[in-house]
């Protein structure tokens, strides 16, 4: 029997897994985790709060971006992680990325719609952190007509594409960034 909210959650990342979001519900969930559909609410206030809660769970596993640290990074290696981690959850989480990315704006659930809009903008900041930190990139590769915050738009972009075409090979992007922020 599931004690936890922690518990909770992983258990509904693992319904996720295998049925998929569109196929979630409350049901299920407390009989994967051996609970009453009362006792779920006792973590959770309604089940907008256990949606969203848990898409935001399996967003944190799926991009792995926990691991910021303070130590300078290499900002190649972060971009091809993160689009490593992408393809990952998209074998994790069949057509969790897709489905979550366009249904919400499609059936305009106003709070799902923000959740997913604080996760681009966290996803964006914790780019430009990295992007900060590599103090192996040249002095000269921004300047008014090209700053980071716009290269951190173009990757971003790259990433909504990879996400819908599910096409996670960013090898082109990584030469790019490679003769533009490195020479």
């Amino acid at each position: 029997m599931t004690s936890s909210k922690e518990e909770i959650l992983l258990k509904s990342r693992e319904l996720i897994a295998t049925e998929g979001l569109q196929s979630f519900n409350i049901r299920s969930l407390a009989k994967k985790c051996d609970l009453s559909i009362g006792s779920i609410y006792n973590y959770f206030e309604n089940k907008t709060e256990i949606l969203t809660e848990t898409i935001a769970s399996v967003w944190c596993d799926i991009l792995n971006i926990s691991h910021i640290s303070d130590q300078p990074s290499n900002f190649l290696q972060e971009v091809e992680t993160l689009f490593a981690n992408l393809e990952k959850g998209n074998e994790k989480y069949p057509g969790f990325i897709s489905f979550h990315s366009m249904s919400f704006f499609h059936h305009g659930k106003q709070e799902a719609q923000n959740q997913m809009e604080a996760a681009w903008k966290e996803l964006k900041k914790y780019l430009y952190d990295i992007l900060c930190q590599d103090d192996q990139i040249s002095q000269t590769a921004f300047h008014a007509s090209f700053t980071p915050e716009q290269l951190i738009d173009l990757i971003f972009s790259s990433l909504l594409s990879s996400i819908l075409t599910h096409d996670f090979d960013c090898t082109g992007l990584l030469y790019v960034l490679k003769k533009v922020l490195y020479a």
